[in-house]
């Protein structure tokens, strides 16, 4: 560094070389400042350069580890420039002459995929060039890092149903062209299989109690054979009166009994509480092992006897007759029973009237047979009903009197 030049500096050795801001960087006038100028870097200010970061691949791919002061956990940003959720960016000149490349750092407190790979999760089936169905992609925290890992080549196809979160994930797939959001429900992936094509492994964050068979329903859809399955189970979301121990174990019983054969389980405490991620790989019912299975039920089962029935031909006009012998007469039916008398037909009545508040109104008029006033499904009167005088003199004085009459 120059006496008195600008804070930033290029540590050495590494796979790549990080630029940052120091505390001090900037221009500033100390007192064996050359040509320096003021700035707030005070006494000394020119003296002191970035903090030295190393970038190195971590064990799994498309993950790297920025190490210095704060180890952490990076990726490669697909997007340069860009930050998702404030998260900070890192940049690196591998050698001269050559791009810079930047890095985004992976905070595993708000990450799930994050906090088990940082807790060292031993099988990760995100990989550059992966297809990967990402279950309960929120507003595309993770589903950014992923984009990250998997490269151009690879795509994550991310399912979210809420359309609040839908959003935020669609905004940031704009900009990446290896993520296809899908606003939908996941219990349902009979809906948006026309969008995905076989994937290689399932990541699914939705924190659901059904999120095993949820899971499951999908890698019949999409998952390839022999593919690999990442959940992160959160034990109050299944059953938060038993255990989390027991409640992880009884999930990873039924991810077995649905074709999901479980490799490994990771806690992610301290990052996130009650959590656990397990990972697995998917085996197919073989079709030979199913159609021998169903071989052997139709075995089993009785073999069925038939009774012939052999008869003379008989012509269409012997058919009819012998069917009409056969068949009893039909009697006429009985036609519903009438109100004796004069029937009115009443409308604009209000949504409160009903049976006995409409024959109070009439009654004054003659002796009612009956009065009904139409009701909807949630009891309220249609506007209209019906009243039935015993006699045609006490219907017609009823009409004389009512018809147009404000009540």
């Amino acid at each position: 560094m120059g006496k008195g030049g600008k804070g930033k500096g290029f540590d050495k050795g590494g796979k790549g070389k990080v630029k940052g801001k120091g505390k001090d960087g900037g221009k500033g006038k100390g007192k064996k400042g050359g040509k320096g100028g003021k700035g707030k870097g005070g006494k000394g200010g020119g003296k002191k350069g970035a903090a030295k970061v190393v970038i190195e691949p971590h064990r799994h791919e498309g993950a790297f580890v920025s190490k210095g002061k704060d180890d952490s956990l990076v990726t490669r940003n697909l997007v340069p420039g860009e930050s998702v959720y404030g998260e900070k960016r890192l940049v690196a000149e591998a050698a001269d002459g050559e791009e810079k490349i930047e890095y985004r750092v992976w905070n595993p407190f708000r990450s799930k995929l994050g906090a088990g790979i940082v807790g060292g999760i031993g099988s990760c089936f995100v990989k550059p060039g992966a297809k990967v169905l990402y279950l309960g992609g929120a507003s595309g925290t993770t589903v950014s890092h992923v984009s990250d890992m998997i490269g151009p080549e690879g795509v994550v196809y991310a399912v979210e149903f809420s359309h609040r979160s839908g959003r935020d994930l669609t905004n940031m797939a704009k900009r990446r062209p290896n993520v296809v959001p899908i606003v939908e429900d996941a219990r349902q992936p009979q809906r948006y299989r026309m969008l995905i094509g076989m994937v290689d492994c399932i990541f699914s964050d939705g924190a659901q109690p059904d999120q095993a068979r949820i899971v499951a329903h999908n890698a019949n859809f999409f998952l390839k054979n022999g593919g690999g399955v990442m959940i992160s189970i959160k034990a109050s979301c299944v059953d938060s009166t038993a255990a989390p121990e027991a409640v992880f174990a009884a999930e990873i019983d039924r991810l077995r009994k649905d074709g999901i054969k479980p490799k490994e389980q990771l806690t992610l405490e301290p990052y996130h509480r009650d959590h656990a991620l397990v990972c697995g790989i998917y085996r197919a019912a073989k079709k030979k092992e199913a159609d021998k299975e169903l071989e052997e039920e139709e075995k089993d089962k009785p073999e069925k006897s038939y009774l012939l029935y052999v008869q003379r031909a008989q012509s269409k006009i012997e058919r009819q007759l012998e069917l009409k012998e056969k068949m009893p007469a039909k009697e006429p039916a009985a036609q519903p029973a009438r109100s004796q008398g004069v029937n009115l037909y009443i409308k604009n009545l209000d949504e409160n009237t009903d049976d006995d508040s409409l024959k109070a109104l009439f009654e004054v008029f003659g002796n009612i047979t009956s009065a009904v006033a139409m009701k909807d499904a949630n009891g309220k009167c249609k506007g209209f009903g019906f009243v039935c005088f015993a006699s045609p003199d006490e219907a017609t004085k009823a009409v004389t009197e009512m018809h147009l009459k404000v009540v």
